[in-house]
């Protein structure tokens, strides 16, 4: 990596509750700048699917979301639709019934 790119890097922004193990991280952006990041959240207690949206073509991230209702959601993935929609993905366990749950 030269000095140029490591110049660029904007400082760390901390996602996750210090307690908590993030894991999972996934990235989508479409054509004009828009995004989002997601990621699972587990903790001893719980796994849950956060976000958090990409605005001002990657200047700003919006704050911290809790996607998942469940109390057991993981593995989640984002893509970004022909029409710029983001889409997330993720497994869940919601009432013991293991669903795949799709989110527009």
């Amino acid at each position: 990596m030269n000095d140029r790119c490591v110049s660029r890097q904007s400082r760390p922004d901390e996602t996750s509750d210090r307690h908590a193990k993030p894991d999972q991280p996934r990235l989508a952006v479409s054509g004009d700048g828009r995004g989002v990041i997601v990621w699972e959240d587990s903790t001893d207690v719980r796994r849950r699917i956060l976000a958090r949206m990409i605005n001002g073509g990657g200047r700003t991230l919006g704050p911290v979301r809790v996607l998942s209702q469940a109390l057991k959601a993981w593995t989640p993935d984002v893509a970004v639709a022909p029409d710029g929609a983001l889409w997330l993905i993720q497994d869940a366990n919601p009432g013991g019934v293991f669903r795949v749950v799709p989110k527009k």
